[in-house]
């Protein structure tokens, strides 16, 4: 975790009645990770670190968004949650599952990972918040987007930066479902979010 996300996170526990988001790496629509991904593939220039064995964490962005509107409702005891699917995975078999979706060859090895390599639990946010993904793993939230790419017609949103658009996509989440948020703070580096909230 680095810095600001902790500063950020301190601030917020100093706020009253709070709940602390700590998500996976988000993909999904209009997030880059996928997107850069699947471009990638289709240009043979995936690659993974060392031998692909390192784990990543991901949420899909709607999954996310649902659970910051259930954290902002939610009137028990101030937490730090998890919020990932349900199903950790290495990088050798989601970037070879993509390499293969897009017809192209397996991902090389030479990348540096930019996060560290471990598991976690949704269990807690499960319980406390009543969350579930919709999108359990990886397999599902990327063949969604394959078939709705499909079904529209339209072009991937191939964004330079993963993540980059996530805050905003969340920020309209909020608008829509009528939820006042008094404190609101996402810091993309860690993808560490932190709620204070009054209705």
């Amino acid at each position: 975790m680095t810095a600001s996300a902790i500063d950020m996170e301190r601030l917020v526990a100093d706020s009253g009645r709070w709940t602390i988001l700590r998500d996976g790496a988000l993909y999904g629509p209009h997030t880059g990770r996928d997107e850069m991904w699947r471009s990638q593939a289709r240009a043979g220039e995936l690659e993974m670190s060392g031998d692909g064995s390192d784990y990543i964490l991901l949420v899909h962005v709607a999954d996310l968004a649902h659970a910051f509107v259930l954290a902002a409702e939610q009137t028990q005891a101030s937490a730090i949650l998890s919020v990932v699917d349900d199903a950790p995975t290495t990088y050798r078999e989601i970037l070879t599952y993509i390499a293969r979706l897009e017809g192209g060859p397996d991902p090389k090895r030479g990348a540096n990972t930019p996060l560290p390599s471990f598991r976690i639990s949704n269990a807690r946010a499960q319980t406390l918040l009543g969350w579930r993904p919709g999108f359990q793993s990886y397999r599902s939230g990327v063949a969604w987007a394959l078939e709705s790419r499909s079904r529209t017609g339209e072009a991937d949103d191939d964004s330079p930066s993963a993540g980059q658009s996530g805050g905003s996509i969340l920020t309209l989440f909020f608008a829509r479902s009528h939820i006042t948020v008094t404190t609101f703070a996402i810091s993309n580096d860690r993808q560490s979010c932190a709620i204070h909230s009054g209705k």
